[in-house]
């Protein structure tokens, strides 16, 4: 999907495929079990704010990722 972290050319904005590199850090961090949505806040906006796709509008959304420590 275009705006989904497709790459852009020349001076900017760029766009970060957040999905990936989320996905990547985990998995250098030693995480093995990763899933991720097709869902997009941007193209979603039915189900989802998104701060980007109304220019500023709409509320905020926060995901999170724990580990816990080994025992």
């Amino acid at each position: 999907m275009q705006g989904c972290g497709a790459p852009a050319d020349g001076a900017g904005p760029w766009h970060l495929d957040l999905r990936t590199t989320l996905a990547d850090q985990a998995g250098s961090l030693g995480v093995t079990r990763i899933s991720q949505s097709t869902w997009c806040s941007a193209h979603h906006r039915d189900r989802f704010y998104s701060h980007r796709a109304s220019g500023g509008r709409d509320g905020r959304m926060v995901a999170f990722l724990g580990m816990q420590p080994e025992r």
